[in-house]
């Protein structure tokens, strides 16, 4: 894959994901992510396409029973368990987010590239942190159409 833009901050990810997402005017995502932080971190990003994308949800680890659906409210997103897993099929976009990649996770490679097989998605666009998946060795297991990467670098703490 090739650089095509480089940015600092979390508004710059979460901008860059945006507007990844709203060209290739999807209807449906998918986010597949580790519970707890990528939960977090899908709700941050769903939040940031609330207004053209509708129908978002998440499948923690690769669990498809314990997948949840998306609703906006006035304060943000709450989510509820999905009773129709046939939504989470041939969503428009396939977000995986890069916590999955790693060791906390329970998900494998295998699960993974099975899933997106079974999934059949449109476009499936990586999201991680200080390049997870080159380092857990699924950048090139997976098929991304695009992966944006951020690092938190540099962390600095102020004290009085």
């Amino acid at each position: 894959m090739k650089t095509v833009n480089s940015g600092k901050c979390l508004s710059f990810f979460v901008e860059e994901f945006k507007l990844e997402v709203e060209s290739k005017k999807a209807e449906k995502i998918v986010y597949l992510g580790s519970k707890g932080v990528c939960f977090s971190m899908a709700q941050l990003f769903g939040y940031s396409i609330r207004n053209t994308i509708k129908n978002q949800y998440f499948i923690p680890d690769a669990e498809l029973e314990n997948s949840v659906e998306y609703e906006l409210t006035d304060i943000g997103y709450r989510f509820f368990g999905l009773e129709n897993k046939k939504n989470l099929y041939n969503p428009d976009i396939l977000v995986i987010m890069g916590g999955i990649a790693t060791k906390h996770s329970k998900a494998t490679i295998e699960e993974i590239t099975g899933l997106i097989k079974n999934l059949n998605p449109k476009i499936v666009i990586g999201i991680s942190i200080c390049n997870v998946f080159d380092k857990s060795g699924w950048l090139e297991k997976i098929n991304f159409d695009s992966l944006i990467d951020g690092t938190l670098e540099p962390v600095v703490l102020f004290k009085k």
